[in-house]
């Protein structure tokens, strides 16, 4: 009997922070977008996919695509500048676990396509999120900037 209640507790636990993991995600991705929507599981796939990501030495577990505004960083999904809100929270535990697993695979510095390949280990670049009147935002590099490579 002690050990069901043991079980239900540590149970009861699990299912508190899951649902709190995925209300934060919906609160941040919510305040970190002009626009959302709602998605699941193999919809976030389909889009996460369809992109190259890259990490950052700063922010572990955060995927960036800044050439075409798409982030995963800090419970905010985005694409193309649009939020996504995963609309269960088993569903966003599926997607922490698929975007943890990719991470991995990847390797920290690592430009990968969307197979888990890894392309190369390019030198890390800098640039800057230039945020247009039109309210749109474009990734200009240093290189872009200077006119030269850095290096």
């Amino acid at each position: 009997m002690s050990i069901l209640i043991i079980f239900l507790i540590i149970l009861i636990v699990v299912l508190v922070l899951m649902i709190i993991s995925w209300a934060v995600h919906i609160s941040m991705t919510s305040d970190g977008s002009n626009k959302s929507g709602w998605a699941d599981y193999s919809t976030f796939r389909r889009w996460f996919d369809s992109y190259e990501w890259e990490t950052d030495n700063d922010f572990k577990g955060s995927l960036w695509n800044r050439k075409m505004n798409c982030k995963y960083h800090a419970g905010i999904i985005k694409f193309e500048g649009i939020g996504m809100k995963i609309n269960n929270p088993l569903s966003y535990l599926l997607v922490a676990s698929y975007v943890w697993r990719y991470t991995k695979r990847m390797g920290k510095g690592c430009f990968v396509n969307f197979k888990h390949m890894r392309i190369s280990n390019k030198a890390e670049k800098k640039g800057y999120n230039v945020h247009l009147p039109s309210g749109d935002t474009v990734y200009v590099s240093l290189e872009e900037i200077y006119g030269r490579n850095l290096e």
